[in-house]
């Protein structure tokens, strides 16, 4: 193999094919997003509060699980799957729902995304900790035996 001489007075370039500028992938849109309306609803149904502690809520969880990047089922925003807790996925609340999964799904926090015939209405929120239960309902309203009263619980 034949070298070419290298003149004194020539730059390398900075960049050449294997030195390229490392770029950012594209986040891929989340399949079936949330519709503001309802987020909106969930928000104003729950006050603004987490319905787990009652410290000021900033999330809105997902009782049915949906999955690495979403799902197709347009159910899954219904009312009555949604709830605002406090914290993310990983704190507060939210994080206690998505590390405790089995208790969660005891008390009604989580549901199993395999029973497609249950009616999520008839399943109510509970507590560890105290005796009153909540149902959340398809139209927004919540149910509460405590007292026994349709409207805001």
């Amino acid at each position: 193999m034949r070298r070419t001489p290298l003149a004194r007075s020539s730059i390398l370039p900075r960049r050449t094919p294997l030195t390229r500028a490392r770029s950012r992938p594209t986040p891929r849109p989340k399949r079936n997003p949330l519709p503001p309306d309802v987020h909106r609803l969930v928000v104003e149904r729950d006050r603004g509060r987490c319905r787990r502690c009652g410290d000021r809520g900033v999330s809105v969880h997902h009782r049915i699980p949906r999955g690495m990047g979403g799902t197709r089922w347009e159910g899954i925003h219904s009312p009555a799957l949604l709830v605002v807790l406090c914290g993310d996925g990983t704190t507060g609340c939210h994080g206690w729902v998505e590390s405790n999964r089995a208790e969660a799904r005891l008390l009604g926090w989580l549901l199993s995304r395999h029973l497609f015939d249950l009616d999520p209405q008839q399943i109510p929120l509970r507590w560890s900790d105290r005796p009153d239960r909540l149902y959340l309902h398809h139209d927004g309203t919540t149910t509460s035996d405590w007292p026994t009263e349709r409207g805001d619980a």
